[in-house]
């Protein structure tokens, strides 16, 4: 399995790059652990912005 390079993800995250570090955490590509704290809010942030889109 190969490992998701984190430092080459770069705020802000754009659909393309929240649905590739989506697929590496769902697959254990990627640990929670491993994110920085930016990364994660912009990913749980990004997270609610499209299931609050998919509710419209």
């Amino acid at each position: 399995m190969e490992k998701l390079d984190l430092t080459k993800i770069e705020l802000p995250l754009s659909e393309e790059k929240f649905k590739k570090l989506s697929k590496a955490i769902e697959k254990g590509r990627i640990r929670w652990g491993d994110l920085s704290r930016d990364l994660t809010y912009a990913y749980q942030a990004f997270w609610r912005y499209e299931k609050h889109k998919n509710c419209e």
